[in-house]
């Protein structure tokens, strides 16, 4: 099956980017996201979802309010969680073209290595 999504959002590239900038040669050969390598698919029996960005086995979601459904997400997150994912969801009122706080990329690069901040 070949599967490939063309449209993405590209301010969440932007971010993927700049978590991408902070981290480790050793930790970049386990990053997947759109302009980086590619799409990373999860499928499991007739489910498939394609996270945004995946580190081993955590995921960043951006979720832009237009283009995302809360019911669609809940159940997505919960197909993460029980999957054994650990997930962080960044909205673009937390990182958006106007505001790219360099406190959400530490966040994100926080998560990735499990440090609490």
């Amino acid at each position: 099956m070949n599967l490939s999504i063309s449209s993405y959002s590209k301010i969440s590239q932007e971010l993927f980017w700049l978590i991408y900038n902070e981290l480790s040669d050793n930790e970049i050969t386990s990053c997947y996201f759109k302009e980086l390598n590619k799409e990373v698919f999860i499928n499991v029996g007739n489910k498939i979802y394609i996270p945004d960005f995946i580190y081993k086995n955590k995921i960043i979601e951006y979720d832009g309010s237009y283009w995302h459904d809360k019911i669609k997400d809940t159940r997505r997150n919960q197909f993460y969680f029980d999957n054994g994912y650990e997930l962080l969801i960044i909205t673009d009122n937390d990182f958006n073209r106007q505001k790219k706080p360099q406190d959400v990329v530490n966040k994100c690069v926080n998560f990735l290595r499990n440090e609490t901040k």
